[in-house]
């Protein structure tokens, strides 16, 4: 899992993202193309599907979400929430041309004001673990909203962008210490 984050907006997370992404569905690894998953986590304003233009009526997150959220309601532990890689292939969009899957954000801002950090952890879970990718990106939004605290706590690998600006190397500071900070206070000295 790489996640690719900066605290400050505009500084072009979405445009690595998504290149990095499609850079890595069309590398061999062996005898065949890597298996890439793009997830858009920056699921309030994401724009994946237009960067790479998706179809605004395929899948997106939000009918995931929707079905997560039945399954909790029924009784299910959100731990225990599998899917099989077929299962997860629906919710996703396929570019044909690269063999990119990428789970895109909610459509309105109201669509992922109702999806719950449980679901999000289900379905990030679940890509990583289950669907059989080599590689899955997450673009974040600018900000610390549980979508985005989740990608970066599966992440493998975080890129941090920054921009020759003062303010972004201020943002991404005030990130860095806040993540340090909270490192120190949870984890073993091992992550350090």
């Amino acid at each position: 899992v790489v996640t690719v984050y900066s605290a400050k907006g505009g500084v072009g997370k979405t445009s690595l993202a998504t290149e990095l992404a499609v850079y890595l569905a069309l590398t061999s690894g062996g005898r065949s193309r890597y298996r890439v998953c793009l997830v858009d986590y920056n699921i309030d304003f994401g724009d994946v599907l237009t960067t790479l233009d998706f179809s605004s009526e395929g899948a997106n997150m939000t009918q995931w979400a929707e079905e997560i959220r039945i399954r909790i309601k029924r009784g299910e532990a959100p731990d225990s929430i599998r899917y099989t890689q077929s299962e997860i292939e629906k919710h996703l969009q396929l570019m044909d041309k690269t063999g990119l899957y990428a789970l895109l954000a909610p459509i309105t801002l109201e669509e992922s004001m109702d999806i719950s950090e449980e679901e999000l952890q289900v379905i990030l879970r679940n890509i990583a673990d289950c669907g059989g990718f080599d590689y899955v990106v997450c673009d974040t939004g600018n900000n610390a909203r549980d979508a985005t605290c989740i990608a970066l706590e599966a992440a493998e690998y975080v890129l941090l962008v920054v921009t020759q600006d003062i303010t972004a190397a201020n943002c991404n500071d005030s990130f860095l210490t806040v993540s340090y900070t909270h490192l120190r206070a949870h984890e073993t000295d091992s992550y350090l």
